[in-house]
């Protein structure tokens, strides 16, 4: 590819395992493709990612391996290519029109080289460990997280907090983290390390090689993607924002008023009438309970029966007892262990879900799971989270200004208004929850890539055939790791014990 409109040398390699389709149309001059015409009712997505023949189909970029969603990825695909467009146009296109005007082969050249970075992201997703990250890695950092916040305020105003240490700082010595602050903030070079080392399991070795090409796909991803993500995920407005968004905002933003109690009234002697209405409300009462019972009973059973039908899981999970976290989060959450009836509650269900792992367990697994999807990950609910995505970061096709911070006080009817939605589970400390954030962030980078562990397996991606439909854990060459500013980046062995 030419950096200008003449012929010069390459400055983005180019790999096999991209479709060959795809890289069929970049023989042509930058100048011819400068002086095409191209109308404007093609979508963007052709016009800039595929300028010699707009009008011809996109090389897809998910293929599922099952035929239950095979209508739906076609959608998938446009809207990813248009999410991928919006963000070329935005933050490659401006600079680089700057430095060749009439170049119009590194924008499409980039796009491919995302296209593949999101197939071999499409194939580690197909293996990775999905029910112990969801079922038990982010439940217990989230019983972790609270716990060590509940100690850090008990240890404010005592000996502990030398210097009279606030809350935040006691809570950030208690979780240390390479990527946080004692203020609070992401480090953009712990970032900037865990980034290229995906890149470098996802891309081609040829386009790894290439540091021009690695640079700007490493800030693209730093610096308008997790830099502006994780800092609104910490901050609990954000999360309030998004919760009442979710469950709807209350119906009055004042409590109503306490109503007057009743007049008492004369004793009255209960006739023959209200006895009988009493006893046929209490046997309907009854007979309903026992029709729902009933039909929970027949639904359990029929469950049961399907998940026992099933052929067992080819790939077991980490992690046993993957019921037993959820319940732990929602005994921390409700408190359940202050109160001896909500303790032994927490207890019987510890015991019935001990009694029921084995079922527990295959049910879990096989519920995320359906062909090479997981239901949780299905092209209708990826589509929604795109489109939802481009509305949020491109509102009007172009990156949208930043939210506004709210003022302390409206902040504060956030925080109410949720309060009446459900229980407040997030600490009010932005400090707090970035800890969180990164905690699971990293949860979520080691179930993908296992080999940014200590102790995973060796590197696979740039120097292994993970492009070319190999296996994603193929080894070629030895795990380097992460660069000296994270060396150790193992969720399991640093962080969450202390």
């Amino acid at each position: 590819m030419s950096t200008t409109s003449q012929a010069g040398p390459s400055v983005l390699r180019t790999s096999s395992g991209i479709s060959q389709d795809a890289r069929s149309h970049r023989s042509m001059k930058s100048a011819t493709s400068g002086s095409s015409h191209i109308p404007t009712t093609i979508p963007l997505s052709r016009r800039l990612l595929h300028p010699h023949q707009p009008a011809g189909p996109l090389p897809p970029i998910f293929v599922g391996r099952s035929n239950a969603f095979i209508n739906d990825l076609p959608r998938l695909n446009e809207e990813m290519y248009d999410f991928i467009a919006l963000a070329l146009r935005a933050y490659v296109s401006p600079w680089w029109s700057k430095l060749s005007a009439r170049d119009k082969e590194f924008v499409p050249e980039i796009s491919l080289v995302i296209v593949h970075a999101l197939q071999t992201l499409e194939q580690r997703l197909v293996v990775a460990d999905l029910p112990s990250l969801i079922f038990y890695d982010i439940p217990t950092l989230i019983v972790q997280h609270q716990k060590d916040y509940r100690a850090a305020s008990a240890k404010v105003h005592t000996s502990y907090a030398s210097d009279g240490a606030s809350l935040p700082r006691l809570f950030h010595n208690s979780q240390t983290h390479l990527a946080i602050s004692e203020d609070g903030e992401f480090n953009d070079t712990y970032l900037r390390q865990a980034v290229e080392h995906v890149l470098r399991s996802c891309l081609p070795k040829e386009d790894w090689e290439s540091e021009m090409e690695r640079s700007i796909l490493r800030e693209i991803l730093v610096r308008p993607i997790l830099g502006s993500v994780l800092p609104k995920l910490a901050q609990p407005w954000f999360l309030h924002t998004i919760a009442l968004s979710l469950l709807g905002h209350p119906e009055s933003s004042e409590l109503p008023p306490p109503q007057p109690p009743p007049p008492p009234s004369p004793p009255s002697r209960m006739l023959l009438g209200d006895i009988v209405v009493t006893i046929l409300t209490l046997i309907q009462t009854i007979s309903t309970f026992c029709l729902h019972a009933i039909a929970f009973c027949q639904s359990l059973f029929s469950l049961i029966s399907i998940v026992n039908a099933l052929p067992p899981s080819e790939k077991r999970p980490r992690h046993r007892d993957l019921a037993i976290p959820l319940i732990l989060v929602l005994g921390d959450a409700l408190s359940m262990r202050d109160r001896a009836t909500g303790s032994a509650i927490l207890s019987i269900l510890e015991i019935i879900a001990g009694f029921s792992r084995p079922f527990l367990d295959e049910f879990v697994h096989l519920s995320l799971r359906n062909g090479s999807y997981a239901p949780l990950l299905t092209p209708p609910r990826l589509t929604r989270i795109v489109v939802l995505s481009k509305k949020i970061l491109f509102p009007d096709g172009y990156p949208g200004p930043p939210p506004i911070v709210p003022t302390p006080e409206e902040q504060e009817s956030l925080r109410l208004a949720l309060e009446r939605r459900l229980t407040e589970l997030i600490p009010p400390r932005a400090r707090a929850t970035a800890h969180l954030v990164i905690l699971i962030f990293d949860a979520i980078l080691l179930t993908l890539f296992p080999e940014m562990g200590v102790g995973g397996p060796p590197t696979s991606g740039a120097a292994s055939g993970v492009g070319d439909g190999e296996d994603t854990v193929a080894n070629q060459e030895e795990d380097r790791g992460l660069d000296t500013h994270v060396d150790d980046i193992d969720l399991y062995e640093g962080e969450v014990s202390n």
